[in-house]
């Protein structure tokens, strides 16, 4: 993920740390809130990456995250075993927080972004406050058990 992720991410992939389950990695953004060249994620992949989660806009800035070619440089480098450690196989899943750019940028959209999973909340587009979405891919079933042991109620700080 990067260094600037919603709260509801990055409470949840920290909880997950503490408890041993995953070794979150941060990919610092650039001076403009987003990561600046996709290739950073990629070269942060290793033989044990089973997520990339990036925000697409940034909730305090407004940075717009270039999530499908962040995504494209990671299965590009995954293929040909770029980074440290990968070798081609088991691919991570891709997903992106949507919350503050669904409904508010035209080209939102998991396939056009390319990813395996999507969020969004509803409060952002006139639900209640608390209902949200998790648009999963055919491809994303791979990872039902993983997903299914982790606790989904985690908290997402200021207002959420």
């Amino acid at each position: 993920s990067t260094n600037v992720e919603h709260p509801s991410v990055g409470a949840k992939l920290a909880k997950l740390e503490r408890e041993g389950r995953c070794t979150w990695t941060q990919v610092r953004v650039g001076p403009r809130g987003r990561v600046e060249d996709p290739r950073q994620v990629a070269k942060a992949l290793t033989a044990n990456t089973a997520l990339v989660t990036i925000i697409h806009a940034q909730n305090e800035v407004g940075s717009l995250n270039d999530v499908g070619g962040i995504v494209r440089a990671c299965r590009e480098a995954w293929a040909a075993g770029d980074s440290p450690g990968i070798s081609p196989g088991f691919e991570p899943l891709y997903h992106t927080d949507a919350a503050q750019s669904f409904g508010k940028v035209p080209w939102v959209g998991a396939r056009s972004l390319g990813v395996d999973c999507l969020t969004i909340v509803g409060h952002k587009f006139g639900a209640p406050k608390g209902v949200a979405a998790l648009w999963c891919s055919s491809t994303a079933g791979r990872a039902a058990g993983w997903l299914a042991k982790a606790p989904i109620l985690v908290g997402g700080g200021p207002g959420g």
